[in-house]
């Protein structure tokens, strides 16, 4: 009897021990989707539209219920297109805005419920916000440029979403999060009507909502 027990205990254990070690390891992960921003602020009035999202990562899966990655991210297609009036004319500023994104982040898989592993998840790390040199034309018939500038800024996301498990080592991952890529700002000179005029600097602060769908692959 007492072998009995001892040749099942170690079973379980082995059995533990084996899930375990199946829960760990290192995947590679794919993604795209689509970033729909809000509303700049600063000396950007309006959002800057909505670009499509690419990314790929690394990660460290620790336990069923936690792992972490690192991610490279890339938005090109937002824009500029706002207008202001003042004494009476109006100013039309046309420019793109694109980031690339370098992220840390850590998530936790709440359940496993079949096929589905609903999670939460933060990440923290740097975007490089560049705005373009950006066309101004004005209803008096003066036009001009604003000079582009590049800015790297601390961002940081917060989000949810759910891994499908769709084959052995394969996972569908649907998910939502709010992204804050920090800053952009243009350059300082402007050119309107062939005059230089300096201090011209627009800033906003780039954030948006954003739906993502990938693919994750367990080594």
């Amino acid at each position: 009897m007492m072998k009995k027990i001892i040749a099942a205990t170690a079973a379980l254990v082995l059995s533990a021990t084996a899930a375990q070690a199946a829960d760990e390891g290192i995947y590679a992960r794919l993604d795209s989707g689509w970033s729909f921003s809000r509303d700049a602020g600063k000396d950007m009035d309006d959002d800057v539209g909505n670009s499509p999202i690419i990314g790929a990562g690394v990660g460290y899966r620790f336990n069923q219920y936690l792992r972490t990655d690192l991610t490279l991210g890339y938005r090109g297609g937002y824009d500029i297109n706002a207008n202001t009036t003042q004494g009476g004319t109006t100013f039309n500023f046309k420019g793109d805005v694109s980031a690339i994104t370098g992220m840390a982040n850590v998530y936790v898989d709440v359940a496993k419920m079949g096929m589905f592993t609903p999670y939460v998840g933060a990440g923290i790390g740097f975007s490089r916000n560049k705005v373009s040199d950006t066309d101004i034309t004005t209803t008096a018939g003066v036009n001009g440029s604003l000079e582009g500038d590049t800015t790297t800024s601390l961002a940081w996301q917060v989000g949810a979403g759910v891994g499908i498990d769709v084959a052995p080592k394969w996972t569908i991952d649907v998910g939502y999060r709010y992204l804050d890529l920090g800053e952009a700002k243009s350059g300082s000179t402007a050119t309107i009507g062939g005059v230089t005029v300096g201090n011209a600097t627009a800033k906003g602060d780039l954030r948006a909502h954003e739906l993502q769908a990938g693919v994750r692959y367990a080594f």
